[in-house]
């Protein structure tokens, strides 16, 4: 009777063994489910961080470039409402610091919570 006993008391152990390695595994296996959830939502969120980087540097060098050009005609065109043009067209074919300063707020935006900015965006200011 006594080894009986025993024999179902070591059973018992190793059921509550098993049990608890079979716990711990599944823990396991939604603890890393959960950090690739989270790595997938970042990745995610920085490629969606460049795609717009992209798009508001090709937006903005498109609309510069127009600007550029429309100023560089404007200068040269002879009389009348041209000539009053002339001092803006001059003023707006340099660079200007605050427009640049808006546009390098817009892209910080653009970035991470961190102070690193997402793959891709490290080379904007």
């Amino acid at each position: 009777m006594a080894q009986a006993r025993n024999t179902l008391e070591l059973a018992w152990l190793i059921a509550a063994f098993a049990a608890g390695e079979a716990v711990r595994q599944a823990e396991r296996r939604a603890d890393e489910a959960e950090r690739t959830r989270e790595e997938t939502a970042r990745r995610r969120a920085d490629e969606e961080r460049l795609r717009i980087a992209r798009e508001l540097h090709d937006s903005l060098t498109h609309q510069i470039s127009v600007v550029k050009v429309q100023s560089e005609v404007a200068v040269h065109v002879p009389g009348g409402a041209a000539s009053r043009c002339r001092r803006p067209c001059w003023r707006s074919r340099r660079p200007d610091g605050r427009r640049a300063g808006s546009c390098a707020r817009t892209l910080e935006a653009l970035r991470d919570d961190d102070t690193t900015p997402p793959h891709g965006l490290d080379h904007i200011p």
